[in-house]
């Protein structure tokens, strides 16, 4: 799976979503999809860590992943950081803005898991 969704903490607060080698629209999607199913079952806000340490390619169809995921952000959706995002996600980042995206207004970039963890941190 390029994708990988997994909690980073045991509190559940913190949402890692893990893109390795190359993937998909489909891939994406599904990513969404399942984030959003496990950000419902909390009463409490999640961030997310979006971590493309290992991602080798972003697929053409990214903005359509973009709308698609701005349909599904669920209400306890917090801060997401991207790791290691590249040239290609930071444009999203500002298109995203720019096109009004609830989500974008919480978006951050980071260069490690530790600077995403320590940004979350200071946000609390």
């Amino acid at each position: 799976m390029p994708i990988t969704v997994t909690w980073h903490d045991e509190q559940e607060r913190i949402l890692l979503e893990i893109f390795e080698g190359e993937w998909g629209l489909d891939d994406y999607m599904q990513m969404v999809d399942t984030a959003a199913s496990l950000l419902s079952q909390k009463d409490h806000e999640v961030d997310i860590v979006v971590d493309f340490s290992n991602s080798k390619v972003v697929p053409r169809e990214i903005v359509t992943g973009a709308r698609y995921a701005e349909k599904r952000v669920p209400p306890n959706q917090g801060t997401v950081i991207f790791v290691n995002a590249g040239a290609l996600i930071s444009t999203y980042v500002g298109i995203s803005k720019r096109l009004g995206f609830k989500a974008s207004s919480r978006l951050e970039n980071a260069s490690s898991m530790d600077e995403a963890i320590q940004k979350l941190n200071k946000l609390k």
